[in-house]
């Protein structure tokens, strides 16, 4: 087995691993989502909301063309995508104050 081989298969066993333990702590409680989607004060926030599906959205993008290409190149709208997401987050927490 070639090192590269070797090192492939590790991480392959280190993402599933951390996708077990965060999976497994959802589920027992020890991981709260509480307060993912609201402020400090407890009003929802929808920046947050699509700022969260974006990224995710992103993730699963990314992952598939990567999968797909078997390749790691980055999709070209991909950033412009994320940085326009980040922005209306950004401008919506500067509004609130």
């Amino acid at each position: 087995m070639t090192p590269s081989a070797a090192f492939g298969l590790f991480l392959h066993a280190w993402l599933l691993a951390v996708a077990v333990l965060v999976t497994w702590r959802l589920l027992t409680g020890q991981l709260s989502l509480d307060g993912l989607f609201t402020t400090h004060q407890g009003r929802f926030s929808p920046e947050r909301m699509q700022l969260f599906f974006v990224t995710a959205g992103a993730l699963v993008a990314y992952a598939a063309h990567a999968l797909q290409t078997r390749s790691m190149d980055g999709i070209p709208d991909l950033a412009v995508l994320l940085a326009a997401s980040n922005g209306i987050y950004l401008g919506g927490k500067m509004f609130r104050h």
